[in-house]
């Protein structure tokens, strides 16, 4: 419990102020005073705060909710947190119970709840409640006020996140994983929307399926207009790493005639499996001594560098598979868009290289 509690001190921003907090170090132990005068009474020792209890200190945030109601509901008697899962840009994420049965429940970081993000995190119920029923997405099944914070209760994920499993599964279970998930984003695109955060602490693992999650910064194809769009830096400074060459280009010279297209998401795709059949990034993000990113220099090498071939990495694998890989990473999007026309092709590629089996090259006898 007390690990539980340092995390939650380090992940929830603001989460009492410091009265509080002192009053809960004075109220942790009373000592019994050493004296033998019958008039001294002995108090008992109290207990830690669990979790939730601490998190009641935190004082209520007050937000405007105008043209926001379906955020209203207030969700605090409903579900239990038991755990943190991790922080994201945007939201904070817990383990919850709710009668007996576990969840995912995302609470909206204090000092991003202004009109604008609450307008980011209403995108992402929406979107999520129009692509529950996927079987290779990650299911919203609440949405609410919780401790005066928006938030967004999701299916929980027990095998954890793409990421975390990255180092320990085969190359198979890579590509089979990665067929799910471009099931999941040809569904997205089919229905008008660019996930546009595509990345393996995305991809969720529920039980041997992969899931598709995390839709907070998704649009819909051809509706933003330069004076709207949603700001990149966000996307650009998280994970600069999956940005395809032409958002890379777009950031270094707008132009208002840009349009993100779907191969922004299958350059991401691309990146994916590159990193798992290779252990190292299609192209090299250099930081310095101090661990710190030119950005600049970082979106220069994106829209330049032709990464090493797969097969060139990794020797293991087969030369078809190492090949599709590269076409997915193309820097042109329309040569991209002419090897794989939209998200299921790519599946369907990469269910062939399963099929035949020739995701590795079997050693040769000696």
């Amino acid at each position: 419990m007390t690990l539980i509690i340092d995390r939650v001190k380090n992940t929830i921003n603001n989460v009492a102020n410091k009265e509080a907090l002192q009053q809960l170090e004075l109220t942790q132990e009373y000592k019994t005073p050493d004296s033998d005068n019958d008039n001294v009474v002995n108090l008992p020792l109290q207990k830690k705060p669990s979790t939730l209890e601490m998190l009641k200190f935190r004082p209520t945030t007050t937000f405007m909710l105008t043209g926001l109601d379906d955020l209203l509901p207030v969700l605090d008697e409903q579900y239990e947190l038991i755990d943190v899962l991790g922080s994201g840009g945007m939201a904070n994420v817990f383990k919850a119970k709710k009668n007996g049965v576990c969840f995912a429940l995302k609470l909206l970081k204090d000092e991003l709840i202004d009109k604008k993000k609450l307008l980011r995190f209403k995108n992402e119920i929406a979107v999520m409640k129009e692509f529950s029923l996927h079987p290779n997405i990650i299911s919203i099944v609440d949405s609410g006020n919780f401790m005066g914070r928006p938030c967004i209760v999701e299916e929980f994920a027990d095998g954890g996140s793409l990421h975390e499993k990255m180092r320990d599964i085969s190359p198979e279970e890579l590509v089979k994983y990665m067929i799910q998930v471009s099931g999941a984003l040809n569904f997205v695109h089919k229905n008008g929307y660019i996930h546009r955060d595509l990345k393996p602490d995305n991809i969720f693992l529920v039980g041997d399926v992969a899931k598709l999650g995390d839709f907070g910064v998704a649009k819909i194809i051809d509706s933003m207009k330069s004076e709207d769009r949603i700001t990149s830096e966000g996307i650009v400074l998280g994970t600069l790493e999956y940005v395809s060459p032409e958002e890379a280009n777009q950031i270094l010279e707008p132009s208002d005639d840009y349009v993100e297209s779907i191969y922004s998401d299958i350059y991401s795709l691309g990146v994916i499996l590159y990193k798992g059949l290779t252990g190292q990034f299609p192209v090299q993000i250099k930081k310095n001594s101090n661990k710190q990113i030119n950005v600049i220099a970082a979106l220069k090498s994106i829209n330049t560098v032709q990464p090493k071939s797969v097969i060139e990495l990794n020797p293991n694998i087969d030369s078809c598979l190492s090949d599709t890989v590269m076409k997915l990473l193309e820097r042109n999007p329309k040569v991209r868009a002419q090897f794989c026309n939209d998200a299921l092709s790519v599946a369907n590629k990469l269910t062939e290289h399963l099929n035949n089996r020739q995701v590795l090259v079997e050693e040769k006898a000696a």
